[in-house]
C-alpha cells in the first residue's frame, strides 16, 4: 500500500498540525505506513500536504511525543 499525500484534508476549525498528526497515525493504522518507512522530509511534507513546513514539523513532533515516529538526522522514521 503507498501514502497519497494529497489527500489530506482537514476542517477549518480544526488545529491543522493535529489533524496532520492523526491524519498521519490514520495511515500507519491502515497499514500504508509501515515500520522504519520514512516520513517526507518537513519541507517535502508540508508541499505534498499543502500546509508548511512548520506545521509539518509540529505534526511529526506529536507523532514523536506519541511513540509513533523516531527522529534522527537521517530523518523521520515510523517507530
Amino acid at each position: 500500500m503507498s501514502v497519497t499525500w494529497g489527500d489530506f484534508h482537514p476542517h477549518p476549525a480544526e488545529v491543522w498540525y493535529i489533524a496532520l498528526a492523526d491524519w498521519i497515525q490514520g495511515q500507519m493504522e491502515a497499514g500504508n505506513l509501515r515500520s522504519g518507512d520514512r516520513l517526507p522530509a518537513q519541507r517535502e511534507l508540508g508541499e505534498l500536504t499543502g500546509t508548511s513546513t512548520e506545521l509539518a514539523g509540529k505534526a511529526i513532533a506529536v507523532l514523536r511525543d506519541r511513540g509513533l515516529v523516531k527522529t534522527s538526522v537521517r530523518g523521520s522514521f515510523v517507530a
